[in-house]
């Protein structure tokens, strides 16, 4: 697993998602978490507005299996409300 010094921003969320990206890394194994607003992908700048960023201390790691596990949690939070 390589570390990097300063995390990496994934994206950004809502920040009623913020437990699925939780969840997601705890049943992965990764290391991503969610922390302060989101970024504009434009610029790399603070995004005022009512996102959250992913970001991750892994910046070399294939994170496929963590986005499948958050989508999958995604599908499930969302058929149960329906």
């Amino acid at each position: 697993m390589v570390y990097t010094r300063s995390p990496r921003w994934l994206g950004n969320i809502k920040p009623e998602n913020a437990g699925l990206i939780a969840q997601a890394a705890t049943e992965t194994g990764f290391n991503v978490y969610v922390d302060g607003i989101g970024v504009d992908p434009a610029t790399g700048q603070p995004a005022f507005s009512d996102t959250v960023a992913i970001k991750t201390g892994e910046s070399q790691r294939d994170h496929s299996p963590f986005w499948a596990a958050y989508h999958r949690l995604e599908k499930a939070a969302t058929e149960q409300e329906e």
